[in-house]
Order: structure tokens, then C-alpha cells, then sequence
């Protein structure tokens, strides 16, 4: 073999060997682009879903405690409900015409109780077991609270104008003490509630 033919064979050989270098290198150089920009659509997908992740669970904390004020304020003013209840009949023992008075005692307590049992439903979706035993133990409370109520109301129409005086403060101390007790327990379980992770 002469050295021409031989210079051509080496040409020949080294533009193949140039031609597969660059195909193994561009095969090499897609493979890495499309590895880069799997990857970067995976970390994307992957920040998507965990902002909707927190913000989902910040919305439902936020959801929590719009609810948490609600029953406590259903329950914070369950004891001035009691009073001005008392009060009417009182006053209207001293008019005559208590009956329509101690229907309208029954028709708060049932209002309160239908309230808080909406409420207590949302609370059963939203949070903590601990949450809704302190609610169910409150709703308890109260329904037992209107029932005495309910009840001395009865006995307030009964007496002449003026009589239960004492009585009547003392079951409405009473009764104030067992609500502030059942906002305490609520308030913790709440606090508790809120206080923990956001995803739960």
C-alpha cells in the first residue's frame, strides 16, 4: 500500500471516527439535557405541591380558628343569656304574664343548643379529638345550664313577685362557675389544637 492510499484510509478512518465522536457525543448531551430538564420539572411539580400542602393547611388553621371563636363565643355568652332570661320572667311575674316569657326562655336555650350542635358539626370536620370532646362536654354543660334555668323559671312563675331572690343568684353563680370552667377546658384544647403541626 502506497502512502497516498494509506492517508486516505487514515482520513477516511479518522472522519468516522469524527462523525461517531459527535453522534456519541450529541446522543451523550440530549441524554444529559433531557436528564436536566426531567429533573427540573420534577423539583418544580415537587415545590407546587408542597406550597398547595401549606397553603391548604394554613387555610385550615385559619378555618380552626374562625370556629374556636365562634363556640367560644356561643359559649362566653351562654351565662348573660341565663340571667336576662331570669330577669324577664322576673319581670314579667311582676306584670302577669309570665307564660309567654318562660316560652321564650324554652325557645333561647333550643336556639343555643341548635347553634352550638351547627357549630359543633363544622368542629367535628376541622379539629382535634381533643377539641371536640371539650366541645361535646360544653354542649353538655350548657344543656343541663338551660334545664335548671328552664326549670327555676317555672318556679319564678309560680311564687308572687319579689320571691327566689337569693335563689336566684346563687344558681346563676353557679352556673357562670361551670361555664368559665368548660371555656377553660375548651380554650386548651384549642390552644393545643392550633398550636401543633399545620398538616394535621
Amino acid at each position: 500500500m502506497d502512502e497516498g492510499t494509506a492517508a486516505l484510509y487514515a482520513a477516511i478512518i479518522g472522519f468516522a471516527a469524527a462523525i461517531i465522536g459527535a453522534a456519541v457525543g450529541g446522543l451523550a448531551s440530549w441524554k444529559a439535557a433531557r436528564h436536566g430538564a426531567d429533573a427540573a420539572v420534577q423539583a418544580a411539580v415537587e415545590q407546587v405541591n408542597g406550597q398547595a400542602a401549606h397553603e391548604y393547611a394554613h387555610w385550615l388553621r385559619q378555618e380552626r380558628r374562625r370556629l374556636f371563636i365562634q363556640i367560644l363565643e356561643v359559649i362566653y355568652y351562654t351565662p348573660r343569656r341565663w340571667r336576662e332570661t331570669v330577669n324577664n320572667v322576673r319581670g314579667s311575674v311582676a306584670a302577669e304574664g309570665s307564660e309567654s316569657n318562660r316560652a321564650t326562655a324554652s325557645s333561647d336555650g333550643s336556639e343555643v343548643r341548635k347553634h352550638l350542635d351547627t357549630l359543633g358539626v363544622e368542629a367535628y370536620l376541622l379539629a382535634s379529638s381533643d377539641v371536640c370532646k371539650a366541645l361535646n362536654q360544653a354542649s353538655v354543660t350548657i344543656a343541663s345550664g338551660w334545664r335548671e334555668v328552664l326549670e327555676f323559671v317555672r318556679l319564678l312563675s309560680e311564687q308572687p313577685p319579689g320571691q327566689l331572690e337569693e335563689e336566684q343568684e346563687q344558681l346563676l353563680q353557679r352556673l357562670h362557675e361551670s361555664i368559665a370552667l368548660e371555656i377553660g377546658n375548651f380554650t386548651e384544647a384549642c390552644r393545643k389544637d392550633l398550636a401543633g403541626p399545620l398538616d394535621r
